[in-house]
């Protein structure tokens, strides 16, 4: 049995979990009991033992896209409304695994200064990685954009504007 109280907290780059864990079945007093099930805390309530437990993962990591070896993926947003001038990404690449990304605008015109060929690739393992295009990482536009993103053997984890 695993008891969960509380949400992930926040912790630098991770989320931190914690739970508490007993080896009892904790349905054995609600409905084992009824039904007749032969398992040690019936006969003796004080086998069970209990345990508090920290489970961590990396910060906004409940969810990643994923690109595989084989071949290069693509994904691309929907038109999306920002203020912000800076692309920060949540990812990880693995062995010979990168990310790329482009900017255009809301009708898919490529934005001059932020093309694929001209992305700073990035290979790493960062929560918050600022993407670049030729070092720079102002991202010139009206407030509404789309995202390309090509990746081969990555993971996508979030993204955000600041």
């Amino acid at each position: 049995m695993v008891n969960i109280s509380s949400p992930p907290v926040p912790v630098g780059d991770e989320h931190h979990v914690y739970y508490g864990g007993s080896s009892g079945h904790h349905d054995w007093w609600i409905m084992g009991q009824k039904e007749g099930l032969d398992v040690p805390e019936a006969w003796d309530k004080h086998v069970g033992e209990y345990c508090l437990g920290l489970a961590t993962f990396r910060r906004d990591g409940f969810v990643s896209l994923d690109a595989g070896a084989v071949r290069e993926g693509l994904w691309v947003t929907h038109a999306l409304r920002t203020n912000g001038r800076e692309l920060v990404l949540n990812a990880v690449c693995g062995k010979d695994g990168y990310l790329r990304v482009e900017v255009t605008d809301a009708d898919d015109n490529i934005l001059e200064a932020c093309t694929m060929q001209a992305c700073d690739t990035f290979t790493g393992d960062d929560t918050r990685h600022r993407v670049t295009w030729k070092g720079q990482s102002r991202i010139p536009h009206t407030e509404t954009l789309r995202l390309r993103f090509r990746m081969r053997n990555a993971s996508l984890y979030s993204f955000g504007f600041e």
